[in-house]
């Protein structure tokens, strides 16, 4: 919508609202959206105070083709943005940093972050930014839960279902999978798993459980 393309096209990372007539200058802190529409629920705004320290979080950039990528390699975020304690005046817009010598098994660490005078970072230095997995051995399961039967359909039960539903349309995947012993609809793409378990809400677990061990997906992953 119009509010998240303003957001995401803005050259700072504080911009301008109008409240009762007074300027302020804020910065998102979180928002939630609608589940299935995508339509935006609310937004957290923190007024950016000259002066004072806060803290904000900084989206991280990657820049460069990591040579992992070329060795069946997947270029994975562990964290799209990264807190750090400072005042606004001295705040970065974003971090960049090169990717181009991560091969598989490699990370970029917050340690590795090259922070501005005046901003500080206290999360783990040892903790990773983004990293190259090896692709080729990664499937992903994705459950959706909700209840079987007319009476659930498109009801809140069963939201879960319908993330899946638009998923697998989004997707335009067609391959499910016929096996009686995973009692849930799976349908299968290149490196994901989408099920929408059939044993109702309470009992969702037999199901995803069930697929996961034959799969052999390694949740710790």
């Amino acid at each position: 919508n119009e509010y998240v393309r303003t957001v995401r096209n803005k050259e700072t990372i504080a911009f301008p609202v109008n409240v009762a007539g007074k300027e302020l200058n804020v910065v998102v802190q979180g928002y939630e959206s609608q589940a299935v529409t995508g339509n935006l629920l609310h937004v957290d705004l923190m007024v950016a105070q000259s002066g004072v320290e806060a803290t904000y979080n900084i989206p991280v950039v990657p820049v460069g083709e990591a040579i992992g990528l070329k060795n069946k390699g997947l270029l994975a975020f562990h964290r799209k943005r990264v807190e750090v304690k400072a005042q606004y005046k001295d705040l970065p817009k974003s971090f960049h940093f090169d990717v181009s010598n991560l091969d598989t098994g490699n990370n970029f660490l917050v340690r590795d972050l090259e922070l501005p005078t005046g901003v500080e970072c206290y999360l783990d230095p040892r903790v990773p930014i983004v990293g190259v997995i090896k692709a080729k051995y990664l499937m992903f399961l994705i459950a959706g839960l909700g209840n079987p039967g007319e009476k659930y359909s498109h009801t809140r039960h069963n939201i879960g279902f319908l993330i899946i539903d638009k998923i697998v349309k989004n997707l335009s995947l067609s391959n499910n999978i016929n096996n009686s012993n995973f009692k849930a609809i799976v349908t299968k793409s290149q490196n994901s798993l989408y099920v929408q378990p059939q044993t109702f809400m309470n009992l969702s677990g037999q199901s995803v459980l069930s697929v996961k061990n034959f799969y052999k997906i390694d949740i710790e992953k």
